[in-house]
């Protein structure tokens, strides 16, 4: 940073009100040796703003109205939560309703490993990076609820397999990106699949795309070497710039 480097892991107080009211900053730089403190003032978190950051115990402060993406990207944090707009549960942060995956933290993986993830059934979004870089070869069952997956939301995971529901109606860019998956059917809800959703999968061999789907956007399956098998609805009407190239 402007002010040096930030040695990790850390510890990082929240201030209320942008200070901390019960120690003094001697006690923090010298008895905590925080180098971080994140004011309960800050409103908003963005995405990857702790990438690859050892956290420890952190909390949420109360004053987070909104979270754009994915804060904790390859996190080590035993995550809490004080802002009424969120809510954590077995390692996922939510919206507060539940409705959005935001963030699956880095330990997670244990429980994906194990097959105990269990998303909610009031889960409509699942969130743009929310899943990126987990790196377990456990499955995940999407719920019938989910209706959106977001830009990257499983890209450069090892996740396998990830079995879609038969009501989401549209994938984001890079959803599934570099991931491992080798084979994905496309349930005929979904209109929509972003550009590069599936490139650079180098284990996928098997695609079955939506029958609703009039277009396959540019770099869908870029560099996916291994494929052997598209079934191409015959709804198809476009098929943009690099879409099978390698």
């Amino acid at each position: 940073t402007p002010h040096g480097d930030i040695q990790t892991p850390i510890f990082m107080p929240v201030g209320t009100q942008a200070t901390v009211k019960s120690m003094t900053p001697e006690e923090l730089k010298e008895e905590v040796k925080a180098q971080i403190i994140l004011p309960n003032t800050v409103r908003i978190l963005g995405n990857f703003v702790f990438w690859y950051t050892n956290l420890g115990n952190f909390s949420i402060p109360a004053s987070v109205m909104k979270i754009t993406g994915n804060p904790f990207v390859s996190c080590e944090v035993n995550l809490l939560c004080n802002s009424p707009k969120f809510c954590v549960a077995n390692g996922i942060l939510y919206d507060s309703a539940k409705t959005r995956v935001i963030s699956v933290i880095k330990d997670i993986n244990r429980i994906v490993s194990k097959k105990l993830i269990n998303l909610p059934s009031t889960i409509k979004e699942i969130g743009r990076y929310s899943f990126y870089g987990i790196s377990s070869r456990g499955s995940v069952e999407l719920p019938p609820s989910v209706i959106y997956i977001g830009d990257s939301a499983f890209e450069h995971t090892i996740i396998s397999p990830i079995i879609l529901n038969s009501n989401i109606i549209e994938i984001g860019k890079s959803a599934f990106a570099r991931s491992y998956l080798k084979r994905i059917e496309l349930p005929d809800s979904v209109i929509k699949l972003g550009e590069s959703a599936f490139e650079c999968s180098e284990n996928l061999e098997h695609v079955r795309l939506s029958s609703s789907l009039q277009t396959i956007e540019e770099k869908t399956f870029k560099d996916c070497k291994k494929l052997n098998h598209v079934h191409i609805p015959e709804g198809v009407k476009i098929i943009k710039k690099d879409a099978f190239s390698w």
